[in-house]
């Protein structure tokens, strides 16, 4: 077994994967120092048919950060190294990686099992950058969600040019090579240099979290608005009202997603979120509807506690359609029933309104809310 350990310097800082970790886990005290990185090599896709050659994982320690890799120089030493990470997995509460929970965690528990080796990922929190960015496709838009298509996408480059089905060729030439005592020196930079770029690149890359926790960085993000007149697609003139959030972090990559009535656009560390509102008439309708009559010539519902003040024959009881009362003024869409009293068009509309005011717009807590529920439901 080959064990390759050295020091690097990935372009994110500490405290930002530390953020990551308050994000997702909000009432734990987990840092940066509980999590592994880590990324496996095989020389299939079978656990039963194929063999784990080489194991890398990326740890940070006293202030610097490590990557360190197995490497098998023959097919018989997968035991040891399998072993030798299990050894390592112990020391950490939390494992980050790409694709892992589809494919290097079973697989190592199943070559694990049929060597008769012990290793356990039941107590470890599993992070798998894959999911988060599969989550933020609309986001993203990308066309493939592997690994070197997001690092693509989030400006890391590589030197590596292989993947992993090419590797497969490269090790057994490898492992015949040194074999027969002949120079390998070349094939094992190939393998080394395919892993570390995986590896090394999971700290950075663990930033596409950001994109899919976009609803929780919200909470944490100083927040201003404007109410601007603009046109719709067909010339007239609407209000349009915009949350401009600063946040605590910054982007990878600027993205944008619409989906009327909403927009929005991220970059740097601002997300602006553009809401275009309805000015006229809505209706608010009353769930009780049996408790009230509709006045047709009004066009409006009352209790029937204050009916005894309308003629008889002004008034017909109140059906789930037809009990609600009117109102002109500028409304905010909401895609629930966040803040009442709602307004709809019609009864079976899925799109809610509320009425807008200033001090919606001016109590943050209540329009941090408000954005956290558009982004959750659009995105």
């Amino acid at each position: 077994m080959k064990v390759i350990h050295k020091i690097f310097e990935p372009a994110i800082l500490p405290e930002d994967i530390n953020f990551l970790l308050q994000l997702t886990f909000p009432d734990t005290n987990y840092t940066i120092c509980d999590s592994l990185f880590w990324d496996i090599e095989t020389t299939g896709f079978s656990a039963k048919n194929s063999i784990c050659y080489l194991i890398g994982f990326v740890y940070y320690k006293e202030g610097k950060w490590n990557y360190c890799q197995f490497l098998t120089e023959f097919p018989e030493e997968e035991p040891t190294i399998i072993d030798q990470f299990s050894s390592i997995l112990k020391q950490y509460t939390i494992i980050v990686h790409f694709n892992g929970d589809g494919f290097d965690i079973p697989f190592l528990k199943t070559r694990s099992q049929l060597l008769k080796l012990k290793i356990d990922f039941s107590n470890m929190i599993s992070i798998d950058l894959y999911q988060y960015a599969k989550k933020a496709h609309k986001l993203l838009k990308l066309e493939q969600y592997k690994q070197k298509n997001i690092e693509h996408f989030m400006g890391i480059n590589r030197t590596d040019r292989f993947g992993g089905g090419d590797l497969i060729y490269v090790y057994n030439t490898f492992v015949q090579k040194k074999m027969l005592n002949e120079e390998h020196n070349n094939e094992q930079s190939i393998l080394l240099l395919h892993n570390q770029a995986d590896i090394c690149a999971l700290p950075q890359l663990s930033t596409i979290v950001r994109y899919s926790m976009l609803s929780e960085i919200i909470l944490f993000s100083t927040l201003d608005w404007t109410l601007n007149d603009t046109k719709d697609f067909t010339g007239n003139i609407v209000k349009e009202l915009t949350f401009t959030a600063t946040l605590p972090n910054f982007m990878p990559t600027a993205v944008s997603y619409g989906k009327e009535p909403f927009y929005i656009k991220l970059y740097d560390n601002i997300l602006k979120l553009r809401i275009k509102l309805y000015q006229g008439e809505l209706r608010h309708f009353y769930k009780n509807y049996k408790d009230y009559y509709y006045l047709p010539s009004e066009d409006i519902a009352v209790h029937k506690s204050v009916s005894f003040y309308v003629d008889k024959n002004y008034r017909i009881q109140a059906k789930a359609s037809t009990c609600y009362i009117r109102k002109k003024g500028i409304f905010v869409p909401q895609t629930s029933d966040l803040i009442l009293p709602e307004f709809i068009q019609n009864i079976s509309d899925k799109t809610s309104y509320f009425e807008f005011t200033k001090d919606f717009c001016e109590n943050t807590t209540q329009a941090k809310n408000y954005i956290q529920m558009i982004i959750k439901d659009i995105l």
